[in-house]
């Protein structure tokens, strides 16, 4: 779509002495390119800012060569323009290079604020914008913004002055509201860590206190309850794998199915329903699971999460992709599956399958080494009494949990629209009062 031929109404009403101009006549696009396959400070543009990293400590995970790589200096305007959907814009606070495809602004006039205009930038991308003027494959795919289209955008342009004010007010805001974030983030933290020692605790030493313990002889374990028992998990079940589903083959509706990534992006210990569905011919063909059964992520990106493992406790089969190893109990074995889903996720068997996992930038457990992992068993009586405990406790962490959460989300959501008012000139400055956030 082309910007000339677009109604500007999303600009709406601006102060008589302001201007809307192109970004043409505001920044141009440098052309400075990297003449050395030797670069130290290859740079990233992500959503916390532009970050640095360093060759040396990142081989595998970074070109052979720079050559031709975008030559950033510190206070550059980087952007994504190939990815409108999820993509952003930020100002650099380093020198180094970044690829090629990034566009780095460069303003071309003395009457510019960097601050202002990277606020408005990233309004852009966040309420979609940028998005409109697109053109690619899909929405989906490779939708992206052309130069010529970029820079014949509008941006509304105030005085120097007044760019000042503003970018000076909502840095000091951003601020504030950036740290009551860290805040209730590092009480999550404590939250979950709160949990997960809880956990720890009652799937090894159970609910007394006072009784009597014996040694394990398994070290990440300790010491155990004398009448609980240490078990390899290959002998109370089988293990399977899947065959693989894309993402490309999900539907809206259909038959439900669980893809790997889901399991750390969507999905807690325990699931009962599915948010992806796939149609009938591939549910036919797939692989699927059933109530008790369990799935343990086979990859992930750091060893910390590696091996994430959910209980599917539903009512009817479902359908599961690749990268899992899936687990099933015996029958008769005198284990509680919920119990054991606890125990699956607490501290020492993630040890165990940190310890064991293989690889540097993608990391990989595979069944052979779950097979190997040992566990503490109590007798099923007391499997129960602690699943009772560990649910009461793991509701009312998580409501906690949900709560901090949800203050994030409306502190997020105030802050967007702050910079968007304010940049839209409909919130005077002097209406702000810092006592509002708390």
């Amino acid at each position: 779509m082309n910007v000339s031929d677009v109604n500007l109404d999303w600009i709406g009403n601006i102060p008589k002495n302001w201007d809307v101009k192109k970004i043409k006549h505001l920044f141009k696009i440098s052309k400075e390119r990297s003449e050395s396959n030797n670069e130290n400070n290859v740079l990233s543009l992500t959503f916390n800012g532009i970050i640095s990293r360093d060759i040396s400590e990142n081989e595998g995970q970074l070109p052979e060569t720079f050559k031709g790589y975008s030559i950033i200096n510190i206070d550059d305007i980087v952007m994504n323009p190939m990815d409108l959907k999820s993509g952003w814009v930020d100002k650099s606070k380093y020198n180094g290079i970044i690829s090629p495809s990034y566009y780095v602004l460069r303003p071309i006039s003395n009457s510019i604020d960097l601050d202002y205009f990277t606020y408005q930038l990233q309004k852009h991308y966040e309420e979609k914008i940028f998005f409109e003027f697109g053109q690619g494959v899909s929405y989906d795919f490779r939708w992206g913004m052309g130069k010529d289209t970029l820079l014949n955008f509008p941006l509304i342009c105030p005085p120097l002055i007044e760019q000042k004010k503003i970018s000076l007010f909502l840095n000091k805001k951003n601020k504030l509201i950036e740290k009551l974030i860290n805040k209730i983030e590092q009480k999550i933290i404590l939250l979950k860590e709160k949990k997960n020692s809880l956990i720890n605790e009652c799937v090894t030493q159970g609910l007394n206190p006072r009784t009597e313990m014996k040694e394990s002889g398994i070290n990440w374990i300790g010491k155990i309850p004398n009448n609980w028992n240490i078990k390899r998990i290959a002998d109370l079940g089988n293990f399977s794998k899947a065959k693989n589903i894309s993402k490309d083959d999900l539907k809206k509706t259909g038959h439900p199915c669980m893809l790997y990534t889901e399991i750390y992006t969507e999905y807690d210990r325990v699931v009962t329903k599915t948010v992806s569905y796939i149609n009938h011919e591939l549910f036919e063909c797939s692989t699927k699971i059933s109530k008790g059964n369990f799935l343990f992520t086979s990859s992930g990106e750091t060893v910390e999460e590696i091996g994430k493992c959910v209980l599917f406790d539903g009512d009817k089969n479902i359908s599961i992709g690749g990268d899992m190893t899936v687990f099933k109990l015996h029958e008769q074995n005198n284990i509680e599956p919920e119990f054991l889903s606890f125990v699956f996720n607490s501290a020492y068997c993630q040890y165990f399958k940190s310890f064991n996992s293989r690889g540097e930038i993608v990391v990989h457990v595979y069944e052979k080494q779950l097979r190997d992992m040992k566990i503490a068993i109590p007798p099923l009586e007391e499997q129960h009494k602690i699943l009772n405990f560990l649910k009461k406790k793991e509701k009312s962490i998580n409501s906690l949990i949900r709560l901090e959460s949800q203050k994030i989300k409306l502190l997020k959501e105030y802050q967007t629209s702050l910079i968007s008012n304010i940049i839209n000139s409909k919130f005077s400055i002097q209406k702000e009062n810092d006592n509002d956030l708390y």
